[in-house]
């Protein structure tokens, strides 16, 4: 059980380095380790050492949510400066807020445009042996079409 909790130790150190500072560090470290030395006498070292990781844990959080609630405060600011600026330039930022639209639109069409190229016929059993045969029809002016359809009874002939 030693080593278990020596490595425990390791990890709440390793832990308390990355996210806090020195001073900070040796109090929170004195406070789990008093807790654990109470917590193993009265409850056991399984028990005690669940304890420790759950108050490691809780920690984690508290910083956790300071940060995203500074984050959430410079998000919020840095939204009331956009707006200021789209206010101030209106039509610099409807230029580029259209052209990002647009932009958008379009990568978004070519997406689903190359999505039903590439699925076309997919759903049949023997979907790598489906062919098409185009049909070039020549009018008597000397142009030719080409069409992706066929007559029916090509099929039977073939």
């Amino acid at each position: 059980m030693k080593n278990q909790r020596s490595a425990l130790s390791k990890f709440t150190d390793l832990f308390l380095v990355l996210f806090t500072d020195e001073h900070m560090r040796e109090t929170i470290m004195e406070d789990i380790e008093d807790c654990y030395a109470n917590n193993k006498e009265r409850k056991g070292s399984f028990l005690s050492e669940m304890i420790w990781l759950c108050k490691l844990l809780f920690i984690l959080m508290t910083f956790v949510l300071k940060a995203c609630i500074g984050r959430t405060i410079m998000f919020k600011n840095y939204l009331k400066i956009s707006l200021r600026n789209i206010k101030r330039h209106r039509s610099y930022s409807f230029i580029n807020i259209m052209g990002l639209a647009i932009g958008i639109a379009c990568c978004m069409l070519i997406i689903l445009w190359v999505q039903n190229e590439s699925n076309y016929d997919c759903f049949h059993e023997n979907a790598d042996n489906i062919y098409m045969v185009p049909l070039t029809i020549h009018s008597a002016d000397g142009r030719a079409t080409t069409v992706k359809n066929s007559a029916g009874p090509l099929g039977s002939e073939l």
